[in-house]
């Protein structure tokens, strides 16, 4: 399965929908992919009240693009 595809619903192996009870990613989200599919797809994975942790580099320029998309997901009470 390969992350960030425009497919990525259909694609989603049902066997790993909402199984895990965290999920890890290291390195994975950086600030040259932007897409907020990366996220989606994690979400999939997690059960209700699931742990998502992931590793990205700090900036001290400024916020990266990700940064509005999680705001976005905890906003709308999705993390």
């Amino acid at each position: 399965m390969l992350l960030g595809q425009s497919d990525f619903l259909e694609n989603h192996p049902l066997k790993h929908r909402n199984k895990y009870d965290f999920i890890t990613a290291a390195d994975l989200i950086t600030n040259n992919i932007e897409t907020e599919k990366i996220f989606e797809e994690m979400l999939l994975s997690l059960r209700n009240g699931g742990i998502m942790i992931f590793t990205t580099k700090f900036s001290y320029l400024g916020n990266y693009w990700y940064t509005d998309a999680l705001e976005k997901l905890e906003k709308t009470g999705r993390i």
